[in-house]
């Protein structure tokens, strides 16, 4: 039995609710879920699970799933008025485009104030619902994103009470990997959770000192239980990789190599990263108690900084394009084999280098963890 440190209030419209539901169980359940709901509907629990997402349905809906952060439950109200803000540690108001806020958070606006002066602990966040599904539309004022954008500080116009706009955090979802910060992210975290991580501490350093992160074509997809393997899969073939290295897309370059990496880095970088930090947010979900968006931000840096630099070295020698394919298919392709030898490099990339720089990555921050919890009594 998991062991609950800090409840959290999901507030706001009935749809962004029923989405986050949906969002942390596997396909096989989301429309169970709907059916259910849809007949009668009852209060929501989300909670952490080891395990496969699953539904135990009581008179309220308790739903498992391993994308909720461990520690953490998350209350959903679909039945009463009003749920009773002192028995939460955090209240999180969910809004969707046009991040305007809606009239019953505009109202509940008043209810923080009080709450505020009568149980200074609790937290308050209005989290933007962005569904990523959603475009926007050609009638729309303003894009969806720019609206995000400027959306805190529409807010900030609209309500007039100083003492509530100090205590409100503004958050982003997205997608499940949100909800760590959601919970997690701002002040006051680390006291809040702390019991909760000094229990998963010891698990996440026993599991970066036995997994390797690397290993030939890609085996680590099964170390690291990937579930997205074939959408990172092109990653890994050279006939994709290959792509970059067309003559027409190094023609007139000084030196073919680094208009190979150049090339590799506006075509497969974002997916490379995509992959460093959904590998990362497995590993860390359960026990992310730190600014989550400042360190998927580090984490990325670093690994633009490893990719460019490892493509780099694919070739020692410079090699200026030949002006004619022909003469460049013989000479690069044929004799030399630059291409054959980047797409080489770049699948070493993937299984090698990157895996390391994120064990790197992870000791490091194993090393820090233990300044936190290496004298923790509990």
């Amino acid at each position: 039995m998991e062991r609950h440190f800090k409840n959290i209030l999901l507030e706001g419209d009935e749809t962004p609710k029923i989405n986050i539901v949906c969002d942390v169980l596997h396909e096989g359940l989301r429309a169970a879920f709907r059916d259910v709901h849809n007949k009668v509907k009852r209060n929501v629990l989300l909670m952490h699970c080891d395990a496969s997402s699953h539904i135990e349905y009581d008179d309220v809906l308790k739903v498992y799933s391993a994308y909720i952060p461990y520690g953490v439950v998350f209350f959903m109200n679909f039945v009463e008025k009003n749920a009773d803000e002192v028995l939460f540690d955090e209240i999180v108001y969910l809004e969707p485009y046009p991040f305007t806020l809606g009239e019953k958070i505009k109202m509940d606006l008043d209810s923080i104030n009080k709450s505020v002066k009568d149980n200074s602990r609790t937290h308050f966040k209005i989290t933007f619902y962005r569904n990523i599904y959603q475009k926007s539309g050609t009638g729309d004022i303003i894009g969806i994103d720019q609206a995000l954008k400027e959306a805190p500080d529409h807010i900030k116009k609209i309500v007039s009470d100083d003492s509530i706009l100090k205590v409100i955090e503004y958050c982003v979802y997205k997608t499940p990997k949100d909800l760590i910060h959601i919970a997690h992210g701002g002040y006051g975290s680390l006291s809040a959770c702390a019991y909760a991580c000094a229990e998963r501490y010891r698990k996440y350093t026993q599991k970066i000192e036995s997994t390797r992160f690397f290993s030939e074509y890609g085996d680590y997809k099964n170390v690291l239980e990937f579930r997205n393997y074939e959408k990172f899969a092109p990653l890994l073939r050279p006939e994709t990789i290959n792509r970059v290295t067309k003559f027409r897309k190094v023609k007139g370059s000084d030196d073919v190599i680094k208009s190979y990496a150049k090339n590799y880095i506006v075509e497969f970088q974002d997916l490379v990263l995509e992959l460093i930090e959904e590998v990362y947010m497995d590993i860390i979900k359960e026990i992310c108690f730190w600014n989550l968006e400042k360190d998927v931000n580090s984490l990325r840096e670093g690994a633009k900084r490893v990719i460019e630099k490892s493509l780099l070295r694919t070739s020692s020698v410079k090699e200026q394009c030949p002006q004619f394919e022909s003469e460049y298919n013989e000479k690069i392709r044929n004799n030399l084999k630059l291409d054959t030898l980047f797409a080489e490099k770049a699948i070493s990339l993937i299984n090698e280098e990157m895996m390391e720089y994120l064990h790197t990555y992870l000791i490091r921050k194993e090393e820090l963890l233990s300044n936190t919890f290496d004298n923790w009594n509990g």
